[in-house]
């Protein structure tokens, strides 16, 4: 998918092993991207490519039971999601690092930076969970089970259906992005861990209140760009004010359209361009 080489590993962390792909100078400022629940490394290949010839060290880890990373059998709480982060930097040997993080991704990245803030540098948040409880009708109806898998079926999600839901314009996306986001739900690791973790974050009515973290996100004191699709149904944007998010404030702010709930999918290039002049922004708070 993307043209730029990327190079494969596995790392071992909390007894998980656990894939990744790195891309850039392995000698360059590190930078992570972290995706949401039932995506993968590939939600970041229109990114990916962009970042390392920026300079970057870039590192995109499978979440546990995504992609080749392992599920334990007594499943992996979502909460500890920060905690997880923080080993993959030990291992990895970083001592701290800027955030990207997608959807669920988000709620990763921030909880990394509640937990563990000397080590978080900055956070891009793309359709970020926990700044709305407000959740989008196909993924409330996926939490009620034998519903939703009946519901979440790769013949039924393929084609234009899923698409629609995905993107505002699937015009803008390339048809093989979205055929591998169909095939990695034929996985029964993968869909295993889908299930179970949406359903551990979501239900019928929204975002579990465990995983709101609106009251908590001005503990955040790092820089933060928070960046949403307009046409975005799965995760709605929230309630803004003069571009800054209305319990967020101090927090960045900016739409993008026309998207839906991959704003680094659907406008790749404003994202990478909008992100890039963050992340030098960034690097001066970091020297000062």
């Amino acid at each position: 998918m993307t043209d730029y080489p990327l190079r494969e590993g596995f790392v071992s962390v909390d007894g998980m092993h656990l894939e990744y792909v790195e891309a850039g100078p392995s000698d360059g400022p590190p930078l992570l991207f972290l995706h949401g629940i039932g995506g993968g490394i590939e939600d970041w290949w229109a990114n990916l490519g962009y970042f390392g010839e920026q300079g970057y060290r870039v590192l995109a880890p499978s979440s546990p039971g995504h992609g080749a990373s392992d599920y334990p059998r007594d499943g992996w709480d979502p909460g500890e999601s920060g905690k997880t982060i923080m080993a993959l930097l030990d291992a990895w040997g970083i001592e701290s690092a800027p955030l990207i993080g997608h959807s669920a991704g988000g709620i990763t990245a921030m909880l990394s930076a509640l937990e563990s803030p000397e080590r978080v540098q900055g956070l891009v948040l793309a359709a970020p969970g926990g700044l709305t409880r407000k959740v989008g009708w196909p993924l409330r109806l996926v939490t009620v089970p034998f519903l939703g898998e009946m519901l979440w079926q790769p013949r039924l999600l393929s084609g234009h259906r899923a698409s629609k839901t995905i993107f505002a314009d699937e015009d803008l996306v390339n048809r093989r992005i979205m055929d591998e986001w169909v095939s990695r739900h034929r996985d029964s690791q993968q869909r295993k861990a889908f299930f179970t973790l949406l359903r551990e974050g979501l239900t019928l009515q929204g975002l579990k209140h465990k995983y709101d973290l609106r009251g908590r996100a001005r503990g955040i004191h790092c820089p933060t760009l928070i960046m949403w699709g307009r046409e975005d149904i799965i995760v709605p944007p929230p309630e803004r004010w003069e571009g800054r998010l209305v319990s967020w404030p101090e927090a960045e702010f900016m739409e993008l359209s026309p998207s839906g709930h991959w704003p680094q999918v659907e406008q790749a290039e404003v994202f990478n361009r909008e992100v890039s002049g963050f992340l030098e922004r960034v690097a001066v708070v970091a020297e000062s």
